[in-house]
């Protein structure tokens, strides 16, 4: 079994561990497919900025008792991405300021 970079691996525990939602309503909510999600768990793909914002954004705003998932993304966000993910280079120079970008779809 392959191993996950640690933004696959934190990012997995962001969507699944807190339990908010499932992965079909996950996908409802940032407009994307279940199949896009599951290629960014498994290192195949990255979210974009918004989707990694809304992520980000609707736990911070839930009413789960913890959050420790999101504390660790948010760690593991400020170190270089390329040192987090096989696909770094599309999230230069950090996690965190790639999903900072906040850029909105048309």
């Amino acid at each position: 079994m392959d191993q996950k970079s640690e933004f696959a691996s934190t990012l997995k525990d962001m969507l699944d561990a807190t339990e908010l939602f499932s992965r079909k309503e996950w996908a409802l909510v940032l407009g994307v497919t279940e199949e896009v999600i599951a290629e960014w768990v498994a290192d195949i793909s990255v979210p974009t900025p918004y989707n990694l914002f809304m992520i980000i954004a609707t736990i911070e705003r839930s009413i789960i008792p913890s959050k420790k998932v999101l504390d660790l993304f948010l760690e593991m966000s400020d170190r270089p991405a390329i040192e987090v993910s096989p696909h770094g280079n599309q999230m230069l120079p950090t996690v965190r300021e790639y999903w900072s970008r906040r850029v909105f779809p048309h």
